[in-house]
């Protein structure tokens, strides 16, 4: 093959892979192109005339622009990131779910629904959740949904509200229950009894 043809071949590879460069951002194909086309420069003077010193010249300059000029580019233009969190279970981490199966503190083989599905399921606690109780979402492990049990809203009760005592016999009750109902609510009360003495 002529040497000339050889040379353009080096001169339009090299303006083919500077042009990729829009198709593939990075700094890395725009100087595998600009070597290319030194080689053929090289070529074209005369100082380089075969193939294998070529070669190697391009692979060296290759390597300086991208590793000197490139790594000085990539800092001074950064390039274009979008990250998201792509985490869609801990969108589900709070829910309410249906215990299928009964869960066994530390054993396998428990059950929740959640979205129309059952999953498998253990318990973040130490007491077990029977079939049919409630569970809230707190993590998960592979398939297996960590839950921890709900406690039923009956178990709170609001606060007794007491005012200021008026009377000997002890504190007036605001909402009309007397003074056992204060004693059985808050067992702090004295009694007319324990006052005698």
């Amino acid at each position: 093959m002529d040497s000339s043809i050889i040379t353009y071949i080096w001169l339009f590879a090299g303006i083919a892979l500077a042009v990729s460069e829009i198709f593939l951002p990075g700094f890395i194909v725009i100087f595998l192109g600009v070597a290319a086309m030194l080689v053929a420069g090289l070529r074209g003077l005369g100082i380089v005339e075969s193939l294998l010193p070529s070669l190697l010249i391009w692979a060296g300059l290759s390597t300086l622009l991208i590793a000197g000029v490139g790594r000085a580019l990539r800092k001074r233009i950064p390039a274009e990131r979008t990250v998201a969190i792509a985490d869609e279970d801990a969108a589900l981490f709070g829910h309410v779910v249906d215990v299928v199966d009964a869960i066994q503190p530390g054993k396998a083989g428990g059950r929740i629904r959640l979205q129309g599905t059952t999953w498998d399921a253990r318990t973040a606690g130490k007491e077990p959740l029977p079939a049919g109780s409630q569970a809230r979402l707190v993590d998960r492990d592979n398939l297996s949904w960590i839950v921890e049990p709900i406690l039923p809203s009956h178990v709170f009760s609001a606060p007794v509200e007491l005012s200021a005592p008026t009377t000997e016999s002890g504190p007036e009750r605001t909402d009309g229950l007397g003074a056992g109902a204060a004693r059985q609510a808050n067992p702090t009360v004295p009694s007319e009894t324990s006052k005698k003495d």
